[in-house]
């Protein structure tokens, strides 16, 4: 009975010897691997650091929770329930009160060691969520001034388009001047809208990096890169509109030998049937533009002025200016016989005859056509049909 009492204590007091050794060694690396992370926590800095650098580190710290934390509480676990096995071997025979002790240490230290680290990790974990909204705010702050930079030269602009004025001055050579001037102010203006090309790519870059970061680019501005291309656009649009304006106004002021009435009629009528604001008009707007102007041509006719006028226009179009130059030669008064002709044939509706109704039509006064009735050569032998041909061949 004793040698077995003595065989059992010897046995049992080895065993938590080897129990107490294993404890001791995995508290001890344990211990280390708490403290390595603690001093990894304590001097990674989330200050002065990137968005994308602040978020990989964020991405590591929810892969160690996921996985390395977990490690460390399974081992801690373990180790708190080998502590708990050894002693109550030891406190089976009331043996070794050292070693319990150095046990009970070593676990007040892996406690104490975890709750420092705990601590770290909640700091930790709250300085990378600040940085990140302190760097998203950044970004959004960044891009929202930048974007105001933009518009804010897009205002300057309009401003300088408003105050550019068709008043030229007090007399013909000065308001010549004031166009050319004026239409040297709107090619600079133009050159720097499409300038703004280079920022826009910079803003169109910034935004899509704050989409990738999921950031709100509308926090400090109305304004994105879309809405500031739409806007460009129209002043593009508005100061070539202003300038070919102004081209055309140059080139009427060069006209002789049409009244400013009739100028102005040419211009509204022009303007009235440029449908898209081309500066331009296709076949089917010029022939309504000429009706309007009461110039009527046969189909054939018609067909032979517009593909004359309209030569070297890829689109089929005619210019501001090509349809200006026609209706001068068609309408400026001078003393010549083919005009006459042309005129006679308008009032005619294209007969080789004109009646005296066609004549009144015209607005011709009584004494005018009385005149004409009785000095032109009669169409046919019919009193009230006038040869218009052959009269304006005897004046030649």
């Amino acid at each position: 009975m004793a040698k077995r009492r003595i065989d059992k204590f010897t046995n049992t007091v080895q065993i938590a010897n080897a129990m107490k050794r294993d404890y001791m060694d995995r508290a001890r690396r344990l211990i280390e691997k708490i403290q390595l992370l603690q001093a990894e926590f304590e001097c990674t800095k989330t200050k002065s650091r990137q968005l994308n650098d602040v978020t990989e580190l964020i991405t590591s710290f929810e892969e160690y929770c996921k996985h390395g934390r977990k490690q460390i509480v399974a081992e801690k676990l373990e180790l708190n329930g080998l502590a708990g096995d050894i002693i109550t071997k030891l406190m089976a025979y009331q043996s070794n009160r050292n070693l319990e002790a150095d046990i009970i240490t070593a676990s007040e230290q892996i406690e104490t060691e975890w709750k420092r680290l705990c601590q770290q990790e909640t700091t930790y974990n709250t300085a990378l969520n600040a940085a990140v909204i302190e760097l998203k705010d950044k970004a959004s702050r960044e891009i929202g001034q930048f974007a105001n930079q933009i518009y804010e030269s897009i205002i300057r602009i309009h401003n300088e388009i408003s105050e550019i004025t068709c008043y030229g001055g007090d007399n013909n050579e000065t308001e010549v001047e004031a166009l050319d001037q004026q239409g040297d102010q709107l090619s600079k203006l133009i050159l720097v809208v499409e300038s703004f090309e280079k920022e826009l790519e910079q803003l169109q870059a910034m935004e899509s990096e704050c989409r990738q970061m999921q950031i709100d680019c509308t926090v400090y501005t109305i304004h994105s890169s879309q809405s500031i291309v739409a806007d460009l656009e129209l002043i593009k649009q508005t100061l070539l509109k202003k300038k070919s304006y102004l081209v055309n106004q140059t080139l009427l002021r060069n006209v002789s030998n049409i009244t400013p009435a009739q100028l102005d009629e040419f211009e509204s009528v022009f303007y009235h049937f440029d449908k898209g604001d081309c500066n331009s008009l296709n076949a089917a707007e010029f022939r309504a533009a000429l009706e309007a102007l009461d110039l009527a041509y046969s189909e054939s006719e018609f067909t032979e002025i517009f593909e004359f006028l309209a030569q070297g226009n890829d689109a089929q179009r005619i210019s501001f200016e090509k349809y200006i130059r026609f209706l001068v030669a068609v309408f400026e008064d001078k003393d010549d016989y083919a005009q006459l002709f042309e005129s006679f044939h308008t009032v005619a509706s294209g007969k080789p005859y004109v009646s005296i109704t066609d004549l009144k039509a015209a607005g011709l006064s009584e004494a005018s056509i009385s005149k004409l009735a009785c000095d032109m050569p009669k169409y046919e032998g019919d009193d009230l049909l006038l040869d218009y041909v052959s009269y304006i061949k005897s004046l030649n």
